[in-house]
């Protein structure tokens, strides 16, 4: 029943859109392709890539070397983008990150003090209370690895860390 009204309301979502369209563009985004990008659930990306293609007659939102959002007119089919889109992705997960943090001093840490949710804690505490440059080090190699993880993301973006 539910599946059923969701189809109704985006074919009714759909129907509106093709109304407007006469008068506004409804682009697609450009990032919202690269979060598909790194997404594994085939299905869904079909799904949706069909669906931005059905409203946004190609239209895309991007950013240009000023990192001003610009609308890329008719840039080149959504799928085909969302292709290159991957092929990009791919190439930045195998891109190593080279870290040389110049701390020059320890810290000792009161680690029970620390909050438990705070992303920091464990790192000190392998280090024996110590905060220092491999703490950075550290941090950043498992947020690097983590960056797609939606879980990690939400603690990290909730500023949990110090």
């Amino acid at each position: 029943m539910k599946h059923e009204n969701v189809e109704k309301k985006s074919k009714e979502f759909k129907e509106l859109v093709k109304k407007l369209s006469n008068k506004y563009i409804f682009p697609y985004a450009e990032g919202h392709l690269r979060d598909l990008a790194v997404s594994n659930n085939e299905v869904y990306i079909q799904e949706d890539l069909a669906f931005l293609k059905d409203i946004s007659n190609n239209y895309c939102l991007g950013l240009d070397d000023n990192e001003k959002i610009i609308c890329l007119q008719n840039y080149i089919d959504v799928k085909q983008f969302f292709n290159d889109i991957k092929e990009v992705v791919k190439e930045e997960e195998n891109t190593t990150i080279e870290l040389n943090f110049q701390i020059t001093n320890n810290y000792n840490i009161a680690v029970d003090q620390i909050d438990e949710k705070n992303l920091f804690k464990p790192f000190i505490e392998k280090n024996n209370g110590v905060l220092n440059n491999k703490v950075f080090s550290d941090f950043i190699m498992i947020l690097s690895l983590n960056m797609n993880n939606p879980d990690y993301y939400k603690k990290f973006r909730g500023r949990e860390v110090l």
